[in-house]
């Protein structure tokens, strides 16, 4: 039974969803825009998280809406050239690279790790941050910890690396599986 909380989500993430397709950005540049993960945008947009307004603000704020304009589903969603014109306004006032914009520029990651696992690099155990350091030598371009993190604890790639606990907590470490013989 979907209660009312549940409803509220679900429309707030049909409407971000509508301002980010409109303004032609994928979950990833959004993500990166707003330093999370691709998986948050994910399960706002799916209506499965629930944010509070300080996020609600900076959702808003990117695309150059009030908050609650941004949640309305009577509003008008901006045209692409107005919200990309916002998006680079909200960049610049906050200091950030407004190149997670332009798909052609943007890293691709995921197929980077792929590189970066079959280069037999993580044959020993290391950190999210040691790979994110191995990423900058190898490839030329910076990774976040996180992002190493959201990537290989996803398909198809979890399949490829064991995931060791860190007894201390929050630091995971992973290494590459060995092949089984057939």
């Amino acid at each position: 039974m979907e209660d009312k909380n549940d409803k509220a989500k679900i429309e707030f993430g049909i409407q971000l969803k509508k301002y980010r397709i409109n303004a032609g950005i994928s979950q990833g540049q959004l993500a990166q825009a707003i330093e999370k993960n691709q998986s948050y945008i994910v399960s706002i947009e799916k209506g499965d998280r629930s944010l509070g307004i300080d996020y609600m603000e900076t959702l808003s704020a990117y695309f150059g809406v009030k908050y609650y304009d941004l949640a309305n589903p009577k509003f008008p969603v901006p045209s692409k050239s107005e919200l990309r014109k916002n998006i680079r306004q909200y960049c610049v006032v906050n200091h950030i690279d407004p190149s997670h914009q332009d798909e052609k520029i943007s890293p691709n990651y995921a197929r980077n790790m792929d590189i970066y696992l079959a280069s037999n690099l993580l044959a020993e155990p290391k950190t999210s941050y040691q790979i994110s350091v191995d990423y900058v030598e190898m490839f030329d371009e910076t990774i976040r910890p996180s992002k190493v993190t959201d990537i290989l604890n996803r398909a198809p790639r979890n399949e490829l690396v064991d995931i060791i606990k860190s007894d201390r907590g929050k630091v995971n470490v992973y290494k590459l599986r060995k092949k089984k013989n057939l």
